[in-house]
């Protein structure tokens, strides 16, 4: 025994007898306190990192349908998945496990962050078999980070029952200082999908790994952001209860929204306190919620009143508030355009990678007025180099100044690259935009004739045509 590895196969043998047909296989193995080199090779996402661990493994049967057996015991384990923001340690517990009948876990107790997490119960490998009575699964204040998903606080009080193979969750999820992206990176998207925003539910396919839901209830409390990255930005509370499953979803229940702004470069529009923002989700709709949303800056207001999220682009009530002429058909063009080249900003992967520190540039912001002089000064992200191969995303900052006609925006990388920009409007159907970086000077002029659009455009091949800061597009 002093010769053998730290690895200590105990038995390992194969039967083959072929005058009876017979053809099984027979594997045991044990290895002691260092089970976690074992688990490490099986299980790699989980990224054990250290702690003893006790591992036996039994395999017998026919030899294309082997019954596998196993049981692993845990003392001062440390893992770091690569779910968790920061790593679970003092992880102990036993688990077994039975390829013909059902996985057990037996009071797996560890901490993430200082927070305690609990594991405990049986889940049968098929519905065929019901005897097991479910997981649980109790976390209170653990950071979870699910890349360009969600990154945030959990406490949750969890109940995994049906199968492995097909399980159904109840319970509560309750969700604080967290941020939820509206979009992450996918497959290419077409316009008429991102103004019906289709896109949101690509993973509800008949390739979507199934999970029930029985009564699971999601709770947003404090401090909690919906962002699409460099758009849009709301504070979110309230609480939707699912039913159904990953292919059928049935929510129902209400999201309010408040202290938020949709970006659009030279025009902030801003959630209105005074009015009630929300979204509201049935069983009747799925993940399309029906929208109570009300926006504006200095001189538009932007409404959608008890619209389907599917149909926003066609149910938009816009209003003027010095009375004059708001062309729908012309904001929704230029917010579908928006949320286009963000999303394929997103899908080439530039530079800052993770959405959380994208998230940064729509969290904060000083603003201000001056007698008839509105101020902002925000975060920004910059395209350095923009144009050639070596191309990257830098943080920088960013001013804009706003007085009657005239408005004027400056920007600065950490690299120190920046652009001076100035937007002239003499009136409703004449816009003159001037802009330098570096060495380069470009100027736009933009005609408006009855509803359609011309321009002339000095040095200039790309359309930038945007709403400016006063909300006229």
């Amino acid at each position: 025994a002093a010769g053998r590895s730290e690895l200590d196969l105990l038995a390992i043998s194969k039967r083959t007898a072929v005058e009876s047909g017979d053809n099984s296989v027979v594997l045991e193995a044990e290895v002691k306190k260092h089970g976690i080199i074992l688990l490490s090779a099986l299980a790699p996402d989980l990224n054990w990192l250290a702690g003893s661990s006790d591992l036996s493994v039994s395999v017998c049967g026919d030899y294309d349908n082997p019954v596998v057996e196993g049981r692993a015991s845990f003392s001062d384990t440390k893992i770091w998945p690569s779910l968790l923001a920061e790593p679970l340690e003092k992880l102990a517990g036993e688990v077994t496990f039975n390829s013909s009948s059902c996985i057990e876990i037996n009071s797996l107790k560890g901490l993430s962050g200082g927070r305690p997490i609990t594991v405990a119960g049986a889940l049968p490998m098929d519905n065929e078999r019901t005897s097991a009575a479910g997981v649980l699964l109790r976390t209170k204040g653990m950071v979870l980070n699910v890349e360009d998903v969600f990154y945030g606080t959990i406490a949750t009080d969890l109940k995994v029952e049906g199968s492995l193979k097909r399980p159904v969750v109840s319970g509560s999820l309750a969700v604080s200082d967290g941020v939820i992206f509206a979009a992450s990176p996918s497959p290419s998207i077409t316009p008429d999908e991102i103004s019906s925003f289709e896109y949101n539910q690509d993973f509800i396919s008949a390739n979507a790994p199934f999970l029930g839901f029985e009564k699971f209830e999601v709770a947003l409390g404090r401090n909690v952001q919906l962002v699409y990255p460099y758009v849009l930005n709301f504070g979110a509370t309230g609480s939707v209860t699912l039913d159904g499953s990953t292919l059928n979803p049935l929510p129902s229940g209400r999201i309010d929204f408040s202290q938020g702004e949709l970006n659009l470069v030279t025009t902030k529009l801003e959630l209105q306190p005074g009015d009630r923002n929300f979204a509201t989700f049935t069983p009747t709709n799925g993940l399309d919620p029906v929208l109570h949303l009300s926006l504006e800056d200095r001189d538009v207001s932007v409404k959608m009143r008890n619209v389907k999220a599917t149909k926003w682009a066609q149910n938009l009530e816009l209003i003027d508030k010095a009375g004059g002429h708001v062309d729908q058909a012309a904001w929704v063009s230029f917010i579908t355009k928006r949320l286009l080249e963000v999303r394929e900003g997103l899908n080439a992967q530039v530079g800052i990678p993770n959405l959380a520190a994208k998230a940064l540039v729509n969290s904060y912001a000083i603003k201000g007025k001056v007698g008839a002089s509105t101020w902002r000064l925000y975060p920004t992200l910059m395209n350095v180099l923009g144009g050639s191969p070596n191309s990257f995303e830098s943080f920088g900052l960013a001013a804009e100044l706003e007085q009657g006609k005239f408005a004027f925006s400056a920007k600065k990388s950490m690299e120190g690259t920046g652009n001076l920009g100035l937007n002239f409007r003499p009136n409703d159907n004449i816009r003159i935009q001037f802009e330098t970086e570096g060495s380069i000077s470009t100027a736009e002029i933009e005609i408006r004739v009855s509803k359609s659009h011309s321009r002339r455009k000095a040095h200039r091949d790309t359309d930038h045509s945007e709403p400016s800061l006063s909300g006229k597009p």
